[in-house]
């Protein structure tokens, strides 16, 4: 999974094909180890495959190195969690999402 960088306000599209044409939906968490949750998006899949849509609002976090798991659910009910624990990622085993300072929007803490 690659790591993510956005800049504080900034609307995003992200893509997820999974692969697997019985997966049904995904939830993206993005937070940090040991804390709440700050932002969790859904989406529905058709065949394996959608989008996390993120509003401007959605990322005016504080500004900083976050981290995010995405769990994929299939026709049957069945979870899975990404990334596995055997991946090797980045700190925590898990992939990056940052939010980085904007010249336009000033962070709202």
């Amino acid at each position: 999974m690659d790591s993510i960088s956005i800049r504080y306000g900034e609307s995003l599209t992200l893509p997820i094909d999974t692969g697997d044409i019985t997966d049904v939906s995904a939830d993206i968490f993005i937070g940090k180890p040991g804390e709440t949750y700050s932002l969790t998006k859904h989406t529905v899949l058709t065949n394996g495959v959608g989008s996390f849509l993120f509003a401007s609002t959605d990322t005016d976090l504080p500004l900083g190195t976050y981290y995010y798991q995405i769990n994929v659910t299939d026709a049957n009910g069945y979870l899975q969690k990404f990334p596995s624990p055997e991946d090797e990622c980045s700190e925590d085993n898990f992939p990056t999402f940052t939010i980085a300072e904007a010249l336009d929007v000033i962070e709202v803490s």
